[in-house]
């Protein structure tokens, strides 16, 4: 009896470990689609080039950074890839937990793909993706990648969506240059508004330059987080740093992100960028 138990267990055993790596096989494909999907025709699109004189109709604290962090004659970045690696909670009484991603980035039509693994402890992991692309916005997070945790979509989420594809332009600054899609509005000399148009939806955000023209912070209005099951806008920050040159461009190298509570900033996420590529094949 004793014997036959133990197959039984160990049988249960195997089958649990390839459900798991059959779901994360599945996962990994969804997301590989997801990124074919968003980046389809980017690569025979027509290679654009910047001129400072595009710059002239900017107010000048954005024509500031851009000829901080663009060379003259810069191509448009189309697509990116990009490494992180960082910490997470999604509570202000959450421990942080570990994580590592890779997101992928379209910028013809603000689109991207979010592929991060969480590490809660040494054992288990949740393997979360965020789509956007053509005003359509979800996340999804699994337990091992195999059991349903958190799935979220509809009309915030897409809002959301937009809004962090703007706020996350620092990483690939092309997309900010005024376009049908993006206009910029004037402040003061150390910040100025973003507004961002697609499939109908419409967000923003404020940026905040320094003297050297990078951009230190931005902040949305736009964004909705899950309070007690219902989803409220709540204003949202993100304060970027390190600069560096990658690929020819300057960018933050890390950033950290909080939500704007009445009762105070929680912040909530801490990233580096690990490595980023531009325009591939």
């Amino acid at each position: 009896m004793m014997k036959r138990t133990l197959l039984i267990i160990a049988g249960l055993i195997v089958t649990v470990i390839l459900f798991i790596n059959v779901s994360g096989n599945k996962f990994e494909e969804k997301v590989q689609r997801e990124v074919r999907q968003i980046t389809e025709g980017t690569a025979s699109a027509p290679a654009q080039k910047l001129t400072y004189n595009q710059l002239k109709i900017l107010p000048e604290p954005v024509q500031r950074y851009f000829r901080h962090v663009l060379k003259d004659g810069q191509e448009y970045i189309r697509t990116v890839r990009l490494k992180q690696t960082g910490e997470f909670r999604a509570k202000e009484s959450d421990q942080w937990v570990p994580l590592e991603a890779v997101q992928y980035y379209a910028t013809k039509s603000p689109s991207f793909v979010w592929h991060a693994r969480l590490k809660p402890t040494p054992y288990t992991w949740i393997e979360s993706r965020d789509i956007y692309h053509k005003g359509i916005g979800f996340m999804e997070g699994k337990l091992l990648s195999a059991f349903p945790l958190v799935f979220d979509s509809g009309r915030e989420m897409e809002l959301s969506s937009l809004a962090r594809f703007l706020s996350e332009a620092p990483w690939y600054p092309t997309a900010l240059l005024p376009g049908k899609n993006l206009v910029w509005q004037a402040i003061d000399s150390h910040s100025a508004k973003a507004v961002i148009n697609d499939a109908g939806y419409s967000v923003s955000a404020v940026f905040t330059f320094g003297d050297d023209g990078e951009i230190t912070k931005v902040t949305s209005e736009d964004r909705h987080r899950n309070v007690n099951g219902k989803k409220e806008r709540i204003g949202w920050t993100a304060y970027y740093k390190n600069y560096q040159e990658l690929n020819g461009v300057q960018i933050p190298s890390e950033v950290e992100v909080e939500w704007n509570l009445p009762k105070g900033a929680f912040q909530y996420a801490k990233l580096k960028v690990t490595e980023i590529r531009y325009n591939e094949q």
